[in-house]
């Protein structure tokens, strides 16, 4: 009540310096108000920009890993495939050898053997080469 008092007693001059300094107080006030709004909305734009450009950082990284992880998958099957080819060559190489022995050398390059026609194979076989109506058995 004594400021109240105080504001009454006043003269005119001194009641209107009041008034003033109090819209000041309220003008400040509704700036400040305003300007930590204008502030709390960009700190949001800028935290919203900062959160879209981390999401998107996130995402080329794993593009990225799953590219590298695909190359190395694709290189992996070529070693595969070149490493199983060599070996089937290698099997292949090693096996030729194999078959050509157990055949061993041409008759025809091998010296003192003798030639036996179809006609010595029939007589060696007990068949004389005449119809004697035996289907080629040995009974002698």
């Amino acid at each position: 009540m004594c400021e109240f008092s105080n504001i009454c007693g006043m003269t005119g001059d001194g009641v209107l310096s009041f008034i003033v300094e109090a819209e000041e107080r309220r003008t400040n006030l509704r700036l400040r108000e305003e300007q930590d709004a204008t502030y709390r909305a960009s700190l949001e734009a800028d935290q919203a920009r900062e959160s879209q450009r981390q999401e998107e950082e996130e995402r080329l990284a794993k593009e990225a890993a799953e590219a590298e992880r695909k190359r190395k998958e694709e290189e992996e099957a070529q070693e595969r495939a070149e490493r199983e080819a060599a070996e089937r060559e290698t099997d292949r190489v090693r096996m030729r050898p194999e078959k050509v022995l157990p055949l061993g050398d041409d008759p025809e390059k091998v010296p003192d053997v003798a030639q036996v026609g179809p006609r010595a194979m029939e007589r060696l076989d007990g068949r004389d080469g005449g119809d004697d109506g035996r289907s080629g058995s040995c009974n002698k």
